[in-house]
């Protein structure tokens, strides 16, 4: 699981076996197996990956601006047109696109546009 706070997120994930989950909840008042606190590049890298993910939004540079007080394309401008030459990703106004094409090959275009 992933929650926005504090400062840049937390990514956590429970015991998978009921009777450990259980077990957890009842001595420790919670479930959780593993937690890390994100730093700042680690944030910006998964809002990449993730917001890829959003087939036909993609990534906005609006909103990673907001969050991150950072320039999307600081970075990203020279891969990501290059990976649009290629038809793997769209460019539309200030959003990367993963395109139709880069579907079948994603994982490697998220991470040649990782910051």
């Amino acid at each position: 699981s992933y929650m926005g706070r504090p400062r840049w997120g937390r990514r956590f994930c429970n015991y998978a076996e009921p009777a450990a989950y259980m077990e957890k909840v009842e001595s420790r008042g919670h479930g959780v197996r593993e937690s890390e606190v994100l730093e700042r590049p680690d944030a910006m890298a998964e809002a990449v990956m993730l917001g890829l993910r959003m087939l036909g939004r993609g990534i906005a540079g609006r909103g990673f601006r907001a969050r991150f007080g950072a320039e999307l394309w600081e970075g990203l401008y020279k891969k990501s047109t290059i990976l649009a030459q290629g038809g793997l990703v769209r460019l539309s106004g200030d959003r990367v696109v993963l395109a139709e094409a880069g579907l079948f090959v994603s994982n490697e275009v998220m991470v040649n546009l990782l910051p």
